[in-house]
């Protein structure tokens, strides 16, 4: 008999996680005025049994992440979901995906966490952190002068450039688009696809 044989004897393979559809849990916790949002919000869902996500596939931004029109006001689909089911997200705190799925909003999977916190665990899990400063007009210029030298250098496309500002591929798109940086205030969501619906 193996060292092998020895240690794996008598384990099982493991057994598979079965995972719980949340809606029916977040039905319950939504307070009654929200009831129609939710539905709304649910109807734009699919769960995915195999990973507990409760995956979106309403309209999303250029990053992955779900958007959902809230009357005038275009909101990223997973800070809804958080905000209806577990209370207000205070003011300066992010959504984390503990599942690392930028589509899922099953709130099991988020919780509400500092910027630093949420660079943290981008770095632990190997993903670069988001820039925590808006970009300048001074480096909006300069990406706009690297993409119009893309044909020399593949980096100088849209998303090199993304990874050598350390910003989201959605924010040199809309520097490519406006010619100015975005304005983090009042600009959060960007990206939605061309003909996507965020109602």
């Amino acid at each position: 008999m193996t060292l092998d044989a020895i240690f794996s004897a008598g384990e099982a393979d493991p057994a598979p996680v079965a995972h719980v559809d949340p809606r029916p849990a977040m039905r319950g916790a939504v307070k009654p005025e929200d009831s129609a949002m939710l539905e709304r919000f649910l109807a734009r869902t699919e769960f995915d049994s195999a990973t507990g996500c409760l995956e979106w596939t309403g309209a999303r931004n250029t990053d992955g992440y779900g958007a959902i029109r809230e009357g005038k006001v275009i909101s990223l689909a997973h800070r809804v979901s958080v905000r209806m089911c577990c209370g207000p997200i205070p003011r300066g705190m992010v959504v984390m995906h503990l599942c690392d799925n930028p589509g899922c909003v099953n709130p099991e999977h988020l919780r509400v966490g500092t910027s630093a916190e949420n660079n943290l665990d981008a770095l632990q899990k190997g993903h670069r952190p988001a820039r925590a400063i808006p970009l300048t007009q001074e480096e909006a210029d300069v990406i706009l002068k690297m993409a119009a030298l893309e044909h020399l250098n593949s980096n100088f496309a849209p998303e090199g450039i993304a990874r050598l500002f350390c910003v989201n591929l959605s924010d040199v798109r809309f520097v490519l688009k406006y010619g100015r940086p975005p304005d983090w205030k009042t600009e959060p969501v960007m990206g939605l696809e061309a003909g996507a619906d965020a109602s």
